[in-house]
């Protein structure tokens, strides 16, 4: 069975009978409910303290009237002084306060521009959160539309999918083995196992082809409910111990190895070793991604918040041998 060569990692290698009976929908992300925003507009602010004059000209002449009239009733010097000197003390006395009262004015003054800025900026915001509110509302309608359909299909799809699935035939997993272990294998079994608890993550199995020559799969995702296997391999460019080039696109060794497990109805996931050294998470998101597709599974919370996997480009044996020679897998 002859599958064309991915030239970046990770790769991923789906039997076309699966294909055809995966559920192969997007994910069902429920819109968030808006909230609507606040129906009164923000009030402006009211400055009516008047700027203060130097003299009180109304009370002075009030004064005056009132002393003339005295005067003019009593004919009395001494009324005419008194009034005199009250309108004196009350001139003085204005016009020593004036400091005062213009420092009070001002600091008026200031408080309305500061509270008029910030009407003015309320405002601006209250008319934008009424806008986006009428256009989030006509959004939020398409995508509550757009999920409730997903949802919908889903609930048609999965329990067809499902039943399509453990139709499928499969080969006999025989446990042991004396395979030797990548140094990625112990830490990237703990993490597969944390993000995906309801499912089988196997090690340590082989899957015979011929009797003297077994394969054993880094990981196995096993989902009996599903009866989905697939093949979790992690891909170093030379061995650690010898230094000999290893999972080389120019070989056929791993090309064979595929094309048997996918004529098997195994799904295949190659990621380079430097993938799961840098972004173990997002390897997970990749692996998350394609249940996806083939179940209906929603990606796990933590998963949806991290970053895609970065590709990594796949070797050839030249390009294997000198990774050899310059160290490459010290680097990560």
């Amino acid at each position: 069975m002859s599958q064309k060569i991915k030239e970046t990692y990770p790769v991923i290698l789906i039997p076309t009978v699966v294909q055809n009976i995966a559920v192969a929908l997007p994910e069902a992300v429920a819109p968030e409910i808006i909230e609507k925003p606040s129906k009164e507009q923000p009030q402006k602010p009211t400055f009516k303290v008047p700027l203060p004059s130097k003299i009180d000209t109304k009370t002075l002449i009030i004064w005056l009237a009132v002393g003339m009239m005295l005067a003019s009733t009593t004919m009395s010097i001494l009324v005419v002084i008194v009034t005199v000197l009250l309108i004196f003390y009350i001139y003085n006395k204005e016009k020593t306060s004036y400091g005062e009262r213009k420092t009070e004015y001002d600091i008026k003054r200031y408080k309305y521009q500061t509270n008029l800025e910030k009407y003015e900026l309320e405002s601006q915001k209250w008319l934008e959160a009424q806008s986006n509110y009428r256009a989030s509302t006509s959004s939020y309608t398409q995508k509550l539309k757009t999920y409730n359909g997903i949802i919908d299909e889903l609930n048609t799809k999965v329990p067809i999918a499902k039943k399509e699935f453990n139709k499928l035939s499969n080969i006999e997993l025989l446990f042991g083995s004396n395979a030797p272990k990548g140094r990625t294998e112990k830490s990237f079994f703990r993490v597969l196992n944390q993000h995906f608890p309801d499912v089988e993550i196997l090690t340590d199995y082989q899957v015979v082809k011929y009797q003297e020559f077994p394969y054993t799969p880094d990981f196995i995702y096993y989902d009996s409910r599903w009866n989905l296997y697939i093949d979790i391999e992690i891909d170093e460019p030379y061995n650690g111990v010898d230094k000999k080039p290893t999972h080389c696109i120019d070989v056929d060794k791993d090309k064979n190895r595929d094309d048997f497990f996918v004529s098997n109805n195994w799904v295949v996931i190659r990621f380079a070793e430097e993938q799961v050294m840098r972004q173990p998470e997002s390897c997970c998101r990749f692996i998350a991604k394609t249940i996806l597709f083939l179940t209906g599974k929603p990606i796990p919370d933590v998963l949806k918040k991290t970053e895609d996997l970065m590709p990594i480009n796949r070797w050839n044996l030249s390009r294997a041998k000198k990774m050899a020679r310059e160290n490459y897998r010290d680097e990560y």
